[in-house]
């Protein structure tokens, strides 16, 4: 069940129920006079809340005005009432009737959260709902174990730091429904759009859609993957969805993956979690770098090297030509490591620390960005600089060694909806290059044959 929720600021205010939406939710305390909202609008469809501002809502309301008012629409309209659960009466009837729990700590407590949900037990209504902030991966499954206990459905409101993905999430969390809204009418942290439930095809998952999507830092919610891959399993009636897993802590999320009921077909990963599966595997091979993990089979792949090679044949590059790689972290050791039969390649970074480290694993020369460069053939830029719309050359400071690039070809990595200034600069010299989205395409073509080969295994087994 999808809530288009809306923050109600006219008395005589109309809606259109989005296409996907199930219910729409008034939030009458966005009104001066909460309860002066006009009867005549309200239908069987329809949940009305008033958030006293004591309850984190908008404007006053005593609570007797409130019930009032929900006795009156309820029975003009046969719609539902948000009460929170402190404020429970028998003066609304139960099959219209939501109890809600909101608890606005930065982490909720456990045992309080047990207690609540065992009271609501002893309580006659229709829903109960419980909106908690999540920070945590753990606090999934503490979540998903609370609210099996409940003997009436939980609607989990997710906020904070993962209440998107919780949102995203909720019929694996055990929830009958979740909220969205118009971007720019959030009625609530962590709340989805109109448009990215569009974009996750959020009225199509249930409980036993498969999960996957991309592991990284803040940069997961600009994704090309999530219109491509979500598009292509829409598209193909793939019971199947690619989220963005925004990662802080690895053994957070690692220790989650592992023991919730959720099932997965794989994960993209990118910055800064490349090494991190295979080193919770014991990988022990030399290159521990991957962006692909596909967890059923405890398969990892680097897709990153296929690209490299089309890249490379793209720009019909030779095993001759100078190649600077600028980086030093996880994407400059795969073009490392997709490089070794080339004969001229070198190191170029800030960090000379993990730039000497990269050097001797893998017989290059590191040279710092303040060295002398000769002229190269190639420019590799393996960094994060072009995500947030930085000078490539003034940052890195190679602008003052024009004449070492004066004829080169370039991959330029990271990619955003504005062409980078690196490949602004290509396009103004008439050097060929490759970028961002072409690198992507490269590898996500592999990818998705990897993410449907296991998406198809897993069906296959439960049609069996």
């Amino acid at each position: 069940m999808i809530i288009y929720s809306i923050p109600v600021k006219s008395i005589k205010q109309k809606y259109k129920l989005p296409e996907l939406c199930d219910f729409a939710e008034l939030r009458l305390d966005y009104l001066e006079n909460p309860t002066s909202f006009e009867l005549s609008n309200l239908n069987d469809k329809t949940i009305i809340t008033i958030r006293d501002i004591n309850e984190g809502g908008k404007n006053f309301c005593t609570l007797e005005n409130k019930i009032s008012y929900y006795q009156k629409a309820v029975s003009s309209s046969n719609c539902l009432v948000d009460l929170e659960i402190k404020n429970y009466t028998t003066k609304i009837p139960t099959e219209n009737l939501i109890i809600s729990y909101h608890n606005f700590n930065e982490i909720f407590d456990h045992n309080e959260l047990k207690k609540i949900i065992l009271d609501s037990n002893l309580l006659s209504a229709k829903y109960l709902k419980i909106a908690v902030n999540i920070i945590s991966y753990n606090q999934f499954l503490i979540l998903e174990e609370l609210v099996s206990l409940s003997n009436k459905p939980v609607i989990l409101v997710g906020m904070g730091k993962l209440g998107k993905l919780s949102r995203l999430l909720y019929k694996h969390l055990g929830s009958v429904a979740t909220y969205i809204a118009d971007a720019e009418n959030k009625t609530a942290s962590g709340q989805l759009s109109t448009k990215e439930a569009k974009l996750f095809n959020l009225n199509k998952i249930s409980s036993q859609t498969q999960i996957g999507g991309l592991i990284g830092g803040k940069q997961v919610y600009h994704s090309l993957g999530l219109t491509f891959y979500n598009n292509y399993f829409d598209k193909h009636n793939l019971n199947s969805a690619y989220f963005p897993f925004e990662v802080d802590n690895f053994d957070d999320f690692w220790f989650w993956l592992n023991k919730t009921k959720t099932t997965f077909y794989g994960f993209s990963i990118t910055m800064p979690h490349k090494s991190e599966v295979s080193k919770r595997l014991g990988f022990s091979s030399k290159f521990q770098v991957h962006n692909l993990y596909i967890p059923s089979q405890k398969k990892l792949l680097n897709t990153d090297m296929l690209a490299f090679g089309s890249a490379l044949d793209y720009l019909n590059i030779s095993q001759n030509d100078k190649i600077m790689i600028v980086g030093t972290g996880n994407t400059a050791e795969t073009a490392l490591y997709a490089l070794q039969g080339f004969h001229n390649v070198i190191i170029c970074g800030r960090n000379r620390k993990s730039g000497e480290f990269l050097s001797k694993k893998y017989s290059r020369k590191f040279h710092h960005l303040s060295d002398k460069i000769e002229q190269i053939d190639l420019l590799i830029n393996c960094t994060s600089l072009g995500l947030q719309n930085e000078d490539f050359w003034s940052e890195t400071k190679l602008n003052k060694k024009e004449k070492a690039f004066s004829k080169i070809k370039v991959i330029d990595l990271p990619y955003a909806k504005k062409i980078s200034s690196l490949i602004t600069h290509c396009q103004k010299k008439g050097f060929k290059y490759t970028d961002g989205e072409m690198f992507w395409k490269w590898q996500a073509e592999r990818q998705l044959t990897e993410f449907c080969q296991a998406i198809n295994a897993k069906e296959k087994n439960h049609a069996i």
